[in-house]
């Protein structure tokens, strides 16, 4: 009786986390629609007025939009085993800069410091581009977000001592309490109930660490 108790209650927890994901994604989806169906209203009213900002807001939040939609679609592909792997075997740290490099305006117009450090050895190792993208991508973008003006977000790499490449994406941000670490990167857990965002993106990291045959913690003080 016990056990059964205890499935019901996983069960029901399961649902209403489900329930608050799909709430969350609504949400996310409404705000780029509003925002394009109201600047596409301007435009046609007052062209001359609104052409230039209303074209720039409209490219910006259809591509939120295509994001969401891209995370949500590559989180069915790896749940079905239908993603494949394309591997290279190159440098990873010229790689890691590379994309770090991509957030630099967004860290700056944030005045944020964005450092990658690298390690010694610079291995030439075999990974997906597009897989590392995605991963480095995803965690750079929630530390540059929760990370305010001022503040600093650092990314290193280096052989650990069990000899696998590391990648550590680090920021001065407020942090998250210890109670809820372990559950940031389940698909249908947010932490708090403030906080913005349906946790695609950490949730799709994992899935993507774990296709390369690697593992994702988090770690807060």
């Amino acid at each position: 009786v016990r056990l059964e108790q205890m499935e019901t209650n996983r069960v029901k927890e399961l649902d209403e986390a489900k329930t608050k994901f799909y709430t969350n994604i609504t949400h996310e989806f409404r705000t780029p629609l509003t925002i394009i169906s109201g600047m596409t209203e301007l435009i046609r009213n007052a062209p001359g007025k609104w052409l230039e900002e209303g074209s720039e807001k409209i490219n910006r939040n259809s591509k939120i939009l295509l994001n969401l939609v891209n995370q949500m679609l590559d989180l069915s592909k790896l749940e079905s085993g239908a993603m494949p792997l394309r591997m290279i075997r190159a440098d990873i740290d010229l790689y890691i800069k590379y994309i770090t490099e991509l957030f630099r305006s967004v860290a700056t117009g944030k005045n944020i410091i964005l450092s990658f450090t690298p390690g010694d050895q610079h291995p030439v190792i075999d990974y997906d581009p597009d897989k590392l993208m995605q991963i480095i991508s995803n965690l750079l973008s929630n530390a540059l977000k929760f990370t305010g003006p001022g503040g600093i977000v650092d990314v290193t790499s280096a052989v650990n001592r069990d000899g696998k490449f590391e990648i550590r994406v680090s920021d001065n941000g407020p942090g998250i309490p210890e109670t809820y670490l372990p559950y940031i990167f389940d698909r249908f857990y947010r932490v708090g109930e403030t906080n913005s965002g349906s946790g695609l993106g950490l949730s799709l990291t994992r899935e993507l660490v774990k296709l390369l045959n690697g593992t994702v913690t988090a770690e807060s003080i």
